[in-house]
Order: C-alpha cells, then sequence, then structure tokens
C-alpha cells in the first residue's frame, strides 16, 4: 500500500505513530514541521527541535499562527504558496541562521490537507560566506594599495627613463621603451657632460615588481660612479662591486648592462658589455661611391664585443672596452633582449634577422630606424620588458 493511502485510511496524524515512519522522518537530517489541515502542529523530528530550540510536546496541538511572532505572515505565507512554487526564507535567530522551506499538503484532488516547514540550521554557511566576505572586502583593500604602488612605482620608473630624445655636443638620441606587465626591469640613461656624454642600457634580472624595485637602486649606483669615470670599463666595474656588496649572498640577482661613453671631439665611442648583447649598427642609405669596397649602404650589422659576466655575479670581473668610429650618417642602437631574442624563438633565426629584414624594406629608408623598429614591435604583444636607445653623430 502506497504511503498516500495510509494518509487517507488512518489520518495524517495517526501516521507519526507508525515506527518506521518516525524513523524515516527522522533519518532526513534536516528539521521537519508537520501540521495538519486545521493548523495545529501533529509533528516535529528531533532536528527540528533541535533548530528551533522547542520540543515537540511543547507545541503539539498549538497552531502554527500562535507558534510564529507574526500569524499573518502564517497565512500570507499559505496562502500565496504551493508545493510547486514552496515558500524559502533564510531568517536569523539569535545567533544562528536557518534556512525554512514551507508549503502546503495537498490530497490527490488538491484538497488542503496539511502544511509542512523544512528547517535546516545554515549558520556555518553564513559564518563561512561572512567569512569570504570580509576576506574580498581586505584583499580589495589591499589590491588597491598594491594598485596605488604599483601607480607609484610606474610613475617613478617613468620619471627615470630618459626623454625621446636628448640632443648634445651634435649628438642625437632617441629613446624608446614598452614593458610587459606595469613596470619592468629595463631601464636606460643618457647623461651629456662637457667632454661628451653616456649612454647606459640595462636590465635587471626577472620581470615586473621584483625586477623594477632595483631599478632607483642602479639609477643610484650609476650617478655616483659617472662622476669618478670616463671609462665604461671601469665604471661596470664599479657598478659590479657596489651590486656584490648590496646583495651579500642575501639573495639572487644580476644585472645585465652596456656601457657607451661618447667622445663628440675624436667622433668616437667606446663600449663595454656585462652580459648584455653586443652594439648595432645601420650605416648611411647614400650611394657608395666609385670604388667603395666598404660596407653596402643601408645595410645593418651587429658590433660583437665578447662576452662578460652581468654585474652582480662574480666579485672581480673585467669588462673589456672597444672603440667605434662614429662615421658621418651612421645610426647606433643598442636593444635589450625583449627585443633581440624576438628572432632567436625560431630555430634558425638570425638574431638580428627581422631587424635587417625591415631596414631592407624600400618603406624604411626614408625613417629613423628606431621609428621603424618600433612601429613593428607595437604590433605584437610584448613577451619581455624591451628598450631601445639609438645615437648619432651629425
Amino acid at each position: 500500500m502506497e504511503p498516500s493511502d495510509i494518509c487517507r485510511l488512518i489520518g495524517l496524524t495517526d501516521l507519526f505513530s507508525i515506527p518506521w515512519a518516525r524513523h524515516l522522518l527522522g533519518s532526513t537530517g534536516e528539521g521537519l514541521v508537520v501540521a495538519d489541515h486545521d493548523h495545529q502542529v501533529v509533528y516535529m523530528n528531533p532536528q527540528a527541535e533541535a533548530a528551533l530550540g522547542k520540543a515537540l510536546v511543547q507545541v503539539s496541538g498549538r497552531t502554527i499562527h500562535t507558534c510564529h511572532q507574526c500569524p499573518w505572515k502564517v497565512e500570507e505565507v499559505l496562502k500565496g504558496v504551493s508545493p510547486e512554487k514552496p515558500f524559502r526564507q533564510e531568517v536569523k535567530v539569535g545567533p544562528r541562521w536557518l534556512a525554512i522551506t514551507a508549503s502546503p499538503i495537498l490530497s490527490d484532488a488538491r484538497e488542503f490537507i496539511g502544511s509542512v516547514m523544512v528547517v535546516s540550521d545554515i549558520t556555518a554557511r553564513r559564518e563561512a560566506e561572512a567569512t569570504i566576505q570580509q576576506q574580498n572586502q581586505e584583499l580589495m583593500a589591499r589590491q588597491s594599495r598594491i594598485d596605488l604602488q604599483m601607480d607609484l612605482a610606474r610613475n617613478i620608473q617613468k620619471a627615470l627613463m630618459p626623454s625621446p630624445e636628448v640632443q648634445f655636443h651634435g649628438v642625437t638620441t632617441r629613446f624608446w621603451n614598452r614593458q610587459s606587465q606595469v613596470v619592468g626591469g629595463d631601464f636606460g640613461i643618457v647623461s651629456p657632460d662637457q667632454q661628451g656624454g653616456w649612454i647606459i642600457l640595462g636590465d635587471v634580472m626577472g620581470k615586473g615588481v621584483a625586477a623594477s624595485q632595483f631599478v632607483p637602486l642602479m639609477h643610484g649606483f650609476v650617478a655616483d660612479e659617472l662622476r669618478a669615470t670616463l671609462s665604461p670599463g671601469a665604471l661596470l666595474q664599479s657598478l659590479n662591486q657596489r651590486l656584490t656588496r648590496f646583495i651579500r649572498e642575501r639573495f639572487t640577482l644580476f644585472v645585465t648592462a652596456a656601457a657607451v661613453r661618447i667622445d663628440p671631439a675624436r667622433r668616437q665611442a667606446v663600449v663595454a658589455t656585462a652580459g648584455q648583447e653586443g652594439l648595432f649598427r645601420t650605416h648611411s642609405l647614400q650611394e657608395p661611391g666609385a670604388g667603395d669596397s666598404g660596407t653596402p649602404s643601408g645595410a645593418f650589422e651587429e658590433i660583437r664585443l665578447g662576452g662578460t659576466f652581468p654585474l652582480g655575479l662574480q666579485p672581480e670581473p673585467t669588462y673589456p672596452e672597444t672603440e667605434i668610429d662614429l662615421a658621418p650618417g651612421d645610426t647606433f642602437l643598442l636593444m635589450s633582449d625583449g627585443v633581440t631574442e624576438l628572432d632567436k624563438r625560431t630555430a634558425g633565426g638570425h638574431p638580428s634577422g627581422w631587424m635587417a629584414r625591415l631596414l631592407g624594406q624600400g618603406t624604411a629608408t626614408a625613417s629613423e630606424p628606431l621609428a621603424v623598429f618600433t612601429e613593428y614591435l607595437l604590433r605584437y604583444p610584448a613577451p619581455d620588458d624591451q628598450t631601445l636607445i639609438s645615437f648619432r653623430l651629425g
């Protein structure tokens, strides 16, 4: 016989006197409160007693209206709900949160024969949600502080970068930088003086904030040491000593750098590098004269300077110097590895293949080399910080 047949034969109240029915309803894991067609409470399982803080003997026979602080709310709920669309609400009772689901019990003929309320203690869930909400608010506040710090770091780094174009003693320098993240580890310095000027390109290991926090440190080191020498090799040695003393084996840090000392009066530059890619040169695009056996006009080449240790790895490395002539019409470029490594990602690719191809195109002949390269680089996302510094002596 179906349970519904039992209800009709012996009545709803008698159902709860059957042991298996009590065991079944007491094993649901949720609190159950059942009222008959007169709205009198006829059953509460142990879970409901624990959730509501009342025993069945205290409310048995009482109407559900008198059990509620707002009797009119009970009528409103019973009239506006159905088994298909039950009443659902979460309420706070003292220190606890309860989830309430209430609906009428209907016969096969859709006649009202009682009502049932399911009570769930959701205090743990609500406390977890409150904790998560508080943590989210704390995270948002922390992120806001981080965003402010990042904005400050970005503005500091921007202030430390050279102007897009600097001219001194007939030398014209151009600077371009794009960071793969909000802040980065590339830095450039253009520092004119009475005898000529310095051009320095550096790259702190790593990316983003981890690298950017050491950029102001390197600017400070460089500013101090430029006053003491006119030798790029000696400058890098001094920077290496200061960096290794600063590190003191507390953490791993290295910096690649290229230092160029320009002497306009002699039309020469002296270059030394510390783990940095070499210097690149583009020759004048003028037609070569008769008998000219030099490099073809419009050519692009890398000036090999030899491998050296980055700053911060060895206590007393040497940094050899290379002298180069600043021929009229020649443009020299320093590039960070975010630029030079692009073609090396392709097996068999020439380190400067894409750059040579760009300069060989007819559209490139009327443009300054740095502008040609930056226009190309901006077409694609930056996999790493990218910095270009060009200089030429007019």
